[in-house]
């Protein structure tokens, strides 16, 4: 889009990137539209693996689920029904000592990204609703509790064991100083 407006060309800007100026602080409703041309052009050469990435990308949520199926402390993976098959863009896990489990992750040289930490309702973008914290309590904890671990089609399935491990070593080192 080309204007001489400088209004208008901020106001495309935070429309197209979700409604937001700073990542997760959505001021307005908004859209994902960043794909230009170019980047067009390479989703569709990248679309001819998109079936093979997914499956890796299973293979690894099943790895994970498997390799977490012990802690049984307060870290819940996440499910997904028999039915449903999942493509595990994201595999994101929860935990009420989330910012610490993090910290302990990014310490062992484990990247994790915290996705959609501002619930919808308490971003700018859906202020005219009116709903304050406290108005829907399970977005706000999930919110909080959230924690996406690395998943890629690209992720050595060693990464997703040496997560696991670290994971399971602090849920159980969680879970004797909390019986002590």
């Amino acid at each position: 889009m080309t204007t001489h407006d400088a209004g208008l060309a901020d106001k495309i800007r935070v429309l197209h990137n979700y409604g937001s100026r700073v990542r997760y602080h959505n001021e307005v409703p908004g859209y994902n539209s960043r794909l230009d041309e170019l980047q067009a052009a390479f989703l569709r050469v990248k679309l001819r693996r998109l079936d093979d990435w997914n499956a890796r990308r299973g293979v690894l949520a099943a790895q994970y689920q498997s390799g977490l199926s012990g802690c049984d402390y307060r870290l819940v993976p996440p499910a997904a029904p028999d039915w449903a098959a999942p493509v595990w863009h994201l595999f994101v896990i929860r935990h009420p000592e989330r910012d610490a489990l993090q910290e302990h992750l990014t310490g062992l040289g484990i990247q994790t990204i915290i996705h959609y930490p501002i619930p919808p309702h308490l971003s700018g973008a859906y202020q005219h609703l009116g709903l304050s914290r406290g108005a829907l309590p399970i977005a706000e904890q999930l919110a909080n509790q959230i924690l996406s671990l690395p998943i890629g089609p690209h992720t050595p399935g060693s990464n997703v064991d040496h997560v696991c491990q670290a994971l399971k070593a602090w849920d159980c080192q969680a879970r004797s100083i909390g019986n002590s």
